[in-house]
């Protein structure tokens, strides 16, 4: 049900929703009173809820302009951002590399579950938050006629038409 209306959450109501998640997808693998839940359907669960995932936060974060927010608000969001695409890679991985292969009943015999895409985007992340404390820091030791010369206010006009948070 969360998944149906992961546009509507905030970014820290959907870190919340990677904790369910886990348990859920966890409690489905160990599951074993009837016919265990098949290795190429949980592989297949998992980049779903990666696409999922990273479609929700991208989401949440288009509604935030990444480029003329307030510093403050744009870090804020963006650290929330990535702490839930890390939260659930490091969730995943543990589940597929360690919990799952020794779990005697029904073990898990494929590779450990990555996400290329979510590991990219949270790298993009990283360059925009890069970016954004730079022009921040400049902003605070420039004075005004300083930031008003070299334009500091202005230098991420011409990215505001680019879509960054889509590859």
């Amino acid at each position: 049900n969360d998944y149906h209306s992961l546009a509507a959450l905030t970014l820290h109501e959907i870190l919340d929703v990677v904790d369910r998640t886990e348990e859920v997808v966890d409690e489905l693998w160990r599951c074993t009173s009837a016919n265990p839940f098949p290795e190429s359907r949980m592989k297949r669960l998992l980049s779903v809820i990666d696409s999922a995932l990273l479609q929700g936060v991208q989401e949440q974060l288009s509604m935030l302009n990444l480029w003329v927010a307030e510093f403050v608000t744009v870090r804020d969001e963006i650290k929330v951002a990535i702490e839930i695409c890390n939260k659930w890679q490091r969730r995943a991985e543990q589940l597929t590399s360690r919990f799952w292969p020794s779990f005697g009943a029904h073990q898990w015999t494929a590779p450990t579950h990555t996400s290329s895409d979510m590991s990219a985007f949270v790298t993009r992340l990283e360059d925009i938050l890069s970016l954004r404390a730079v022009q921040d820091q400049m902003s605070h030791l420039m004075n005004e006629r300083q930031r008003e010369e070299f334009g500091v206010e202005t230098y991420f006009q011409s990215f505001q038409q680019l879509d960054c948070l889509h590859s």
